[in-house]
């Protein structure tokens, strides 16, 4: 996310170069996609975690989001 490099990256996280690059090795492995390139989910990424973790997403009729119809009752679905 802050384009650091795996040196960088390991001082900053208190580990070793080599930790850094096996788990960048990893991700690879997992998404099929470079480290780089997901960098730009990044930004969408932790807008979603801000809204998940906001107080008034307890509230929010998750149907309602879905199916787009304020009229719709709950039990209509």
């Amino acid at each position: 996310m802050e384009e650091l490099s795996a040196d960088q990256i390991a001082t900053k996280c208190h580990c070793s170069k080599a930790a850094v690059v096996r788990r960048l090795k990893l991700i690879r492995a997992k998404t099929g996609a470079d480290p780089k390139d997901l960098r730009r989910l990044s930004p969408h990424l932790n807008k979603i975690e801000d809204d998940i973790t906001d107080p008034r997403a307890a509230h929010i009729h998750r149907k309602r989001l879905i199916y787009d119809d304020p009229d719709q009752d709950e039990g209509e679905f």
